[in-house]
Formats: C-alpha cells, sequence, structure tokens
C-alpha cells in the first residue's frame, strides 16, 4: 500500500514537471536537469508501480501514447499558438517511455528466465522464502536496495554532469556498491542451495558485478523490484492474517457471550411458569 501510494505520489510530480516545463521557458541548464529528473521518475514508475497483470496493458497503452503523441506534436508543430501543447506532450514522452523500457526490459527478463520451474511457481516460492527471513535477512535486502540506488544516481551523475572533480569519491562509492552485490550473490546462493536454479533465477545478479562500466550496475534493478514486490506481498499477507485473527477473536468472544446467555435465557424462560403456578 505504501509503495502504491508512493508511486502515485512520483507520478503526479512527473506530470506536474511534465506539463510546467513544457509551459513556460526556463534556462537551457534548467531545461536539461527537467528531462534528467522525468527519466528518473518515469524508470521509477515503471518499477514500482506496474505489476506482472499490468505489463501488457501497459506496454500497449504506453506505446500507442508514445506514437499518438509523436503524431500529434509533427502536427502542432505548423501552429505556433499550439506549441505549448506539443512541448508539454514531448514532455510526458520523456516521461513514460523510460516506464516502458524498464517494464519491457522486466518482461524480457522473466521469458530469459523461464524453465521448467515455473515462474509463478518462483515467485510463490520466493514471497514464502522472505516471508520466512529473519529481521537481519531483511535489513540486508534494504541493504541492496539502498546500494542499488546508489548505483542509479552515480550512472545518472556520470551521463549528464562533469563529476572529474569527484572521481576518487565516486570510485570508492562503486566499489562498495559491487562488494554489496558479490556478497548479495552468497546470500542468494545460499536461499536456494541450487546451483542451476540460482544461475536461472540470478544471472543478472552476476551480470551486475562484472566490473566493465556502471551500465551493469542497472541489471540489480531487476532484484530491486522483486525485494519491494515481496516486501508488498508480506506487508499484504501480514495484514490479511491481522484481520483474520481479529475475526476469529470477535467469534470466540461471541460464542462465550451465548454460552453465557443460554442458562439467563432459560430461567428467564422458567419464570412465567413459576407466576402461573403461584396464581393457581
Amino acid at each position: 500500500m505504501v509503495i502504491k501510494r508512493l508511486s502515485m505520489v512520483i507520478f503526479l510530480l512527473g506530470a506536474l514537471i511534465a506539463i510546467l516545463g513544457g509551459s513556460f521557458r526556463f534556462i537551457p541548464e534548467t531545461e536539461t536537469l527537467t528531462i534528467i529528473t522525468l527519466i528518473i521518475l518515469g524508470a521509477f514508475i515503471g518499477i514500482m508501480n506496474i505489476s506482472r497483470e499490468q505489463e501488457k496493458e501497459f506496454l500497449i497503452a504506453g506505446g500507442v501514447f508514445i506514437i499518438s503523441s509523436v503524431a500529434i506534436t509533427e502536427l502542432l508543430e505548423k501552429f505556433l499558438l499550439l506549441n505549448v501543447i506539443g512541448n508539454i506532450l514531448n514532455n510526458f514522452i520523456i516521461f513514460i517511455a523510460p516506464a516502458c523500457i524498464v517494464v519491457a526490459f522486466r518482461v524480457i527478463v522473466d521469458f530469459a528466465s523461464q524453465s521448467d520451474w515455473s515462474l509463478k511457481k518462483e515467485e510463490k516460492v520466493a514471497a514464502q522464502i522472505y516471508h520466512q527471513l529473519s529481521d537481519k535477512q531483511k535489513l540486508w535486502d534494504n541493504i541492496v536496495l539502498f546500494a542499488v540506488a546508489l548505483a542509479f544516481i552515480i550512472l545518472v551523475l556520470q551521463l549528464f554532469f562533469d563529476i572529474d572533480a569527484y572521481k576518487n569519491i565516486i570510485l570508492a562509492v562503486d566499489g562498495i556498491v559491487i562488494a554489496i552485490f558479490f556478497v548479495d550473490l552468497v546470500v542468494l546462493y545460499r536461499r536456494v542451495h541450487d546451483f542451476k536454479r540460482f544461475i536461472k533465477t540470478s544471472w543478472l545478479d552476476i551480470i551486475a558485478v562484472i566490473p566493465l562500466g556502471f551500465i551493469f550496475r542497472l541489471t540489480k534493478l531487476v532484484r530491486f523490484v522483486r525485494i519491494l514486490e515481496h516486501m508488498s506481498k508480506t506487508h499484504k499477507a501480514t495484514k490479511a492474517a491481522g484481520k483474520i485473527s481479529k475475526a476469529g477473536a470477535k467469534m470466540t468472544k461471541a460464542s462465550k457471550i451465548s454460552k453465557v446467555n443460554r442458562p439467563v435465557k432459560f430461567f428467564s424462560k422458567t419464570r412465567p411458569y413459576e407466576n402461573r403456578k403461584k396464581k393457581k
């Protein structure tokens, strides 16, 4: 529920930036920052807000929206007064496209990871494993989430900003991120205890530790998504179990009250009979 609310806030923020960025002219540096922000927010929408049941519908809707927007912006270029609408649509394309790319990438990964072991079965087992994890193991998953977020931020900084002055700091942070990813491989293997399943389900995590460029760290986003999904499922299951236990407690209380009331009802029924006897 928290993830859904957060993703809704991110979507509204992205939509607001797209509208304001297209409606008003800013200095070039601010326009670049707007584009980067829209790309990042769009990617997070794809990661957090699109469930597996909605993937196909989202890709179709997103594709239709992007194609239609491109066609409309080309038509609006002829009309200077409507140029603002064209700019807004361009910003929405920049916002929606990363979400579509992330979802499409996730679908491709799911197909590539499929085997005789059913994907739905894999998800159920993974959710059960996560539900049984200790507090230390759940803390480790949170550390992995933080490391993936750091890797993503470093990649954005490298692509869009001059960071030569902070090169040593970034290399040190990247070294820490790779170390966390290496340890995570050991953790993932120990959870499944099966080398074949480990390779089939964690091959992207293996790619993430290849020291050939920051772009390889993005493959760890799949692990990021899975952790968030398992957290969400566990939260829902815990909430449902709480409701069931409350309902059970209420039923038990009601049954106890009814047992107590039975003798009371019995004696209350016998009183009229006793009163009649006395009258006679």
